[in-house]
């Protein structure tokens, strides 16, 4: 009988290994399949999900910011064409309630706490402030966590670029609100930080506590200046309520104020009552200064009056406020009235009392505008009471006026204008003598005693123009901007030009006009013969013989200096006296 067993056995073995081969090749191909379109689909959208495949068997695992991409991922993997089975093993990140986000800078270390939703996130938040901050050390404390408001990414990258531009501080985030605290590096850092939090913030996010201090300086400064009205402030305030402070106790002096104060950190102690105790004193100051620097106080300037003078110094000798120290003073009693301004051939010499510093300076500008170049003038003018109305006006004009004599003195007191000397000619003689007492304000009395210089009508041409040159490369005849019209500066000179003249009634002289290379040169030829001209006329109508002058124009063709250069263009710009018989 036959076996059946021996045969039937090997072959059923047989078929089963058969099959299990083919079904384990078939499934390889199979889970590469379902696991490629699954990962890839969960990647675009969910990147923190992994899949694991055994054969149409498929586990989602990871773990989830927010339960809604917990549940999404799922979908995603169930509807994979080709899944029998998706089973959920991810888990949820913990949930921070209210959701908290920090980092605070000190120098260049960065130190992250609180919460962060994803890993991109957080290699966003490095990455910005490597950026910002090239050399920054980023000590990273975040913990992954859900919760984060919808605009987190937004907010936090908000506050890490307000942060970059602090020397030190802390942005943070409690939910959608952000509060930030720090020291600025610049002042345009500083207000640029504030207007950002003053703005609508990114994301539907709101400012919270916000407390930006300016920029660090020592030593702490404060300046207040007065002249005349006006009372500037400059230097430093620590804060919005010590600068309105300050503004109320300057415009309590009754001064106009222009406010150019900065904010800064490093204020002293008391800062505030010393910087108004020194603003009080300045009502009684007509003019002057007070400085301060860290706690010390200087204080400088003119009393209105002999009572404002004692009151200022019975207050200095007291103890000073906000713990300073008074480091100097110097307050000056107001001065009886007197003015005047000299010219000799040595140079000139004004003195005496001026209403103001400006009106000093003005002064000092026109006598120097209008001597002789190279003369000195000695100015020993002081600020002080008395001086009469038009004051300015009046001593002005006889500065001017003073510069067209050989030597002669101008003075205004309480009994008027008085002005004498040697004209040095005699058509200037009669202008002032004529034109003084109405150039004058009414209210002054003016006193004139001008006469002409005498004439030494010996000299050769030759010596005549020696002389021209002479005074010429001391002085320049100034005009108008393109214009022929003589600056009134230039009077002085063209008198001492027309007096040379007269030393030697019989030479005849060329005035030759000059320009520089700017501009067209038939337009230039056509001003150098004009500014000769109005000199000839000048020197005629002051006296000169017309006929012993010849006026002529060379535009720019004989430079004396590099018209490539601004002082070479000055250098050619001139009027030159040449003797022609």
């Amino acid at each position: 009988m036959c076996n059946w067993r021996k045969w039937i056995v090997p072959g059923l073995i047989s078929v089963g290994l058969l099959t299990l081969l083919a079904g384990a090749l078939r499934s390889d191909p199979v889970e590469k399949d379902l696991a490629a379109r699954s990962g890839t689909a969960l990647t675009a959208a969910h990147p923190w999900a992994a899949v694991k495949l055994d054969g149409r068997d498929l586990t989602l695992e990871g773990t989830a910011p927010e339960p809604e991409a917990q549940t999404a991922a799922l979908k995603i993997a169930r509807d994979t064409y080709g899944v029998r089975i998706a089973t959920d093993a991810t888990k949820l990140l913990p949930l921070a309630e209210p959701y908290l986000f920090s980092a605070a800078r000190d120098g260049s270390k960065i130190t992250l706490t609180g919460s962060v939703p994803s890993e991109d996130a957080r290699k966003s938040i490095t990455d910005s402030i490597a950026a910002a901050i090239p050399d920054a050390q980023i000590a990273d404390q975040l913990a992954l966590a859900r919760g984060a408001p919808a605009g987190f990414a937004g907010l936090a990258g908000f506050g890490l670029a307000q942060l970059s531009r602090l020397a030190n501080g802390n942005v943070s985030l409690s939910g959608s609100e952000m509060s930030a605290s720090g020291l600025a590096s610049t002042l345009d850092t500083w207000n640029s930080v504030k207007s950002a939090f003053a703005g609508t913030l990114p994301q539907g996010g709101k400012a919270g506590a916000v407390d930006i201090l300016p920029p660090a300086v020592a030593p702490y400064s404060f300046s207040a200046a007065k002249d005349g009205g006006m009372l500037v402030l400059t230097g430093h305030y620590p804060d919005e309520a010590t600068r309105t402070m300050l503004l109320e106790a300057a415009s309590a002096t009754g001064a106009q104020v222009e406010d150019k104060l900065v904010p800064a950190s490093g204020a002293a102690t008391g800062f505030g009552d010393l910087a108004k105790f020194a603003l009080s004193q300045f009502s009684m100051l007509k003019a002057g200064k007070a400085e301060i620097s860290d706690d010390s106080l200087s204080l400088a300037g003119d009393a209105t009056s002999g009572d404002a003078h004692a009151a200022i110094t019975a207050a200095l000798a007291g103890a000073i406020p906000g713990s300073g120290k008074l480091a100097s003073a110097n307050i000056v009693k107001p001065l009886e009235f007197g003015w005047s301004y000299s010219r000799t051939p040595e140079g000139g010499v004004l003195e005496g009392v001026v209403p103001d510093s400006k009106t000093g300076e003005e002064l000092l500008a026109s006598a120097k505008a209008t001597i002789l170049g190279g003369m000195p003038i000695t100015d020993s003018q002081v600020v002080g009471e008395g001086a009469p109305a038009g004051f300015g006006d009046a001593a002005n004009a006889l500065v001017r006026s003073v510069n067209r004599l050989f030597e002669g003195k101008a003075s205004i007191d309480a009994g008027g204008a008085n002005i004498s000397g040697k004209a040095i000619t005699a058509a200037a003689a009669r202008e002032l003598s004529a034109a003084l007492p109405t150039a004058l304000p009414g209210n002054l009395k003016a006193s004139v005693d001008i006469a002409a210089a005498p004439i030494d009508a010996s000299l050769s041409a030759a010596e005549c123009e020696a002389r021209f040159q002479t005074v010429l490369s001391a002085n320049r005849i100034q005009f108008e901007t393109a214009s022929s019209r003589i600056s009134g500066d230039s009077v002085p000179l063209l008198d001492t030009l027309t007096f040379t003249a007269s030393q030697c009634p019989t030479a005849k002289f060329e005035i030759g006009g000059h320009t520089d290379s700017d501009g067209e040169d038939a337009s230039n030829f056509a001003l150098s013969n004009d500014r000769a001209a109005a000199v000839v006329k000048y020197l005629a109508d002051a006296g000169t013989d017309a006929v012993r002058l010849v006026a002529k124009g060379y535009g720019e063709t004989v430079p004396v200096g590099d018209n490539t250069t601004d002082a070479g263009k000055a250098q050619n710009r001139r009027i030159e006296f040449r003797v022609i018989e």
